[in-house]
């Protein structure tokens, strides 16, 4: 697409080049066709053009009569904005979902952390938009931020693919954006010891308690099964947590991944 100003733009697919009138009524971006660049001249376009911006100015689509002519209809074509592109990407996709809440998920974090971008036609996005998105939480949620990256990418891939703007993708990595944001630290991933299940809680009880001794593990251990705390929370136990012979009271503070 190359502007020559005042909304109108020469659009150059393949060999094939035509004119292009670009307009905003009622909040909507709208695109109308003036014609082959073959068959219309440029003074021609900008005469085309103009009167569209008379009528914009005056409240009038000037869609609504192109429509009115069907002997005469250019083609006519809307940019969505990224909302519509979520929205419509996220249902192409959900029958290849095996999580249904997956959906839901792109929304809400897409929203939570790109609502600049949801308004905008998708050929007005930029790198410098995408980077506005992403650097507030780059370096303080990489895990989060990195999957947004990827989900605004592959929307935009997917308007790309449709037409609906051209190349390259702006929240692409490779070449782009790596060049712009810092580097993450690589977090360590913590593995968990696998869960017991409840079943096997009375059998492991029974097997640890047959092998007692006087030590402070394994008089932990025994405690964390008869009270269902968690480690940390027997770990950092106080003598004046238990409030009686039979009672333990832990502070808030100690609580361990309560909520």
């Amino acid at each position: 697409m190359h502007s020559d100003g005042g909304g109108l733009f020469l659009q150059v697919k393949g060999n094939a080049r035509s004119w292009v009138f670009r307009f905003t009524i009622e909040g909507m971006h709208r695109e109308m066709g003036l014609g082959s660049a073959s068959n219309v001249t440029l003074a021609t376009a900008r005469t085309k053009a103009a009167e569209g911006r008379d009528k914009v100015g005056a409240g009038i689509n000037p869609l609504s009569e192109v429509r009115a002519e069907p002997e005469h209809t250019p083609e006519v074509r809307t940019v969505p904005t990224f909302e519509h592109a979520m929205h419509n990407y996220i249902t192409t996709h959900r029958a290849t979902r095996s999580n249904a809440k997956h959906g839901a998920q792109w929304e809400s974090s897409l929203f939570r952390y790109a609502g600049p971008l949801m308004r905008r036609p998708v050929d007005q996005i930029t790198t410098a938009n995408v980077e506005d998105c992403l650097a507030p939480i780059w370096l303080t949620k990489c895990e989060t931020a990195s999957r947004v990256r990827q989900r605004i990418e592959r929307i935009l891939s997917a308007t790309i693919a449709r037409g609906d703007r051209a190349g390259p993708n702006p929240a692409g990595w490779r070449d782009n954006l790596e060049h712009i944001l810092p580097a993450q630290k690589k977090v360590r991933t913590v593995k968990h010891h696998a869960a017991m299940s409840v079943e096997e809680v009375p059998s492991a009880f029974k097997c640890i308690f047959a092998k007692r001794h006087a030590g402070i593990g394994y008089a932990g251990l025994v405690t964390l099964f008869l009270t269902a705390c968690r480690s940390g929370e027997v770990r950092h136990m106080q003598w004046d947590d238990l409030t009686g012979a039979d009672t333990l009271v832990l502070p808030a503070g100690r609580m361990i991944g309560c909520l």
